[in-house]
């Protein structure tokens, strides 16, 4: 270890690869864009066009990279939401494409897939500056307290995509509360986790919403951007309230959106914040130590737990 600088240069990247100077490559500033969606259930194409609006006001604050919600397109509440399935490309997909393109800009957030022998998926895309996917991950965690697993077929792989920015790897909603999710991605590779989420309230865990994805970044050593919904179901029985959020590899979220309680009004929300994306990860990686060079997954596997 290099005691003055800090640093361990060979050390900080995950897995077998090793990386002289991880950081070189990375911008020194990456402006997120972050759109909190109020969804109209079952209503694609106004749904379409209201965010159309919204990701090109993300646009010209200067967002490199914009992300919506998990199913922002379809919303919540709604009869047989795997009618909404798509193959890629497709109407939501296709959307994203071309607005990814139109701006010039990174674009995610989430869809439902429809993937081989129709399954359908509750799935995320993400689609680079020339509007061609570079990543569709599926949500592999299905929230079975709410007849998710009823619904939607369960994903089974986690990955993470090489850009000019940086590596990026997606969880929506639920795979955000297991701890394996964020170490996956880690282990990879990951700078910046993408987390479209659909988090409702009444709610008696806000702390898995303040504190756990807090804790997950700063453990991994990741940036976080978590876009979540904002409204009611057309039954009011289930609320979401927002509270978009972007968190530091150090753990500490330095922006985020209005929380909305239950019976308040609601109204879609765009967030923009330029972060220092290099040095937040320098600094994690280097000062706050090295947690996944320091594993010991040899120890891990004798006691049953894996790598």
């Amino acid at each position: 270890m290099n005691q003055k600088n800090g640093v361990k240069n060979n050390r900080i990247r995950a897995g077998a690869e090793q990386v002289t100077n991880p950081f070189e490559k990375l911008p020194e500033k990456l402006t997120l864009g972050m759109i909190q969606f109020q969804a109209h259930p079952g209503k694609v194409d106004l749904n379409l066009q209201e965010a159309e609006m919204l990701i090109g006001q993300a646009a010209a604050q200067g967002a490199q990279i914009v992300l919506l919600p998990e199913l922002w397109a379809i919303g919540y509440g709604i009869e047989n939401p795997q009618a909404y399935a798509e193959k890629i490309p497709g109407i939501i997909s296709g959307f994203m494409s071309d607005q990814a393109k139109k701006h010039g800009i990174y674009l995610a957030g989430g869809f439902p897939e429809k993937g081989q022998e129709d399954r359908c998926y509750d799935a995320a895309i993400l689609v680079n500056p020339q509007g061609i996917p570079i990543l569709v991950h599926r949500k592999v965690h299905l929230y079975c307290a709410l007849g998710e697993d009823k619904i939607w077929h369960p994903g089974n792989s986690f990955q993470v995509v090489q850009t000019e920015i940086g590596r990026i790897g997606m969880l929506i909603c639920y795979d955000g509360d297991f701890p394996e999710s964020w170490r996956i991605l880690a282990l990879k590779g990951a700078d910046l986790i993408l987390h479209p989420t659909a988090y409702e309230s009444p709610c008696e865990t806000f702390g898995w919403w303040t504190k756990l994805y807090e804790a997950a970044a700063l453990v991994n050593g990741v940036w976080c951007a978590s876009a979540n919904m904002v409204g009611d179901t057309p039954d009011k029985t289930s609320h979401f309230f927002g509270w978009s959020r972007i968190i530091t590899p150090m753990g500490e979220t330095i922006s985020q959106a209005s929380y909305i309680q239950m019976g308040e009004k609601c109204q879609s929300e765009v967030l923009v914040t330029t972060v220092p994306f290099a040095a937040g990860l320098r600094n994690s990686r280097t000062i706050n130590g090295c947690f996944l060079a320091d594993r010991k997954p040899e120890v891990y596997q004798a006691c049953g737990l894996g790598k």
